[in-house]
């Protein structure tokens, strides 16, 4: 694969990964302030969060004019091991040695496109994915 592939198809992970995490980021806030209002109120709120934080409108629409209440993804939101355990059993049942191995042999392998990447002031840092 020649390397200018390999930063393209990179570039298209970042520019997903950020609209995931866009996605979040708005549904996180979605909860708060759905928690008082109707899912319609929420989604219109969330669209003027989203204008006064710079998000563009066709973004904006291709995300949340698709967005539906869906009660059994509230039931299941409620009861994730992150809001139910506490962070010690959380952290004891998640974290292990192989895994801390595995993350570790991906870095070394993926290492000199993660420094292109933090290189190219794509706005990663190599210390947000060690």
């Amino acid at each position: 694969m020649s390397v200018a592939r390999v930063f393209k198809y990179a570039s298209v992970k970042i520019h997903i990964i950020w609209k995931i995490g866009l996605v979040s980021f708005i549904l996180i806030a979605a909860k708060a302030t759905y928690a008082d209002g109707t899912f319609a109120a929420c989604v219109n709120n969330l669209k003027i969060q989203a204008q006064v934080a710079g998000i563009s409108d066709k973004t904006i629409a291709q995300v949340l004019n698709k967005a539906r209440h869906l009660p059994r993804v509230i039931e299941l939101d409620r009861q994730q091991p992150e809001f139910t355990q506490t962070f010690a059993n959380y952290f004891i049942t998640r974290i292990n040695d192989e895994r801390i191995q595995r993350g570790r042999e991906l870095l070394a392998k993926h290492h000199s496109l993660l420094d292109q990447i933090q290189r190219d002031n794509t706005g990663v840092t190599l210390n947000l994915v060690q």
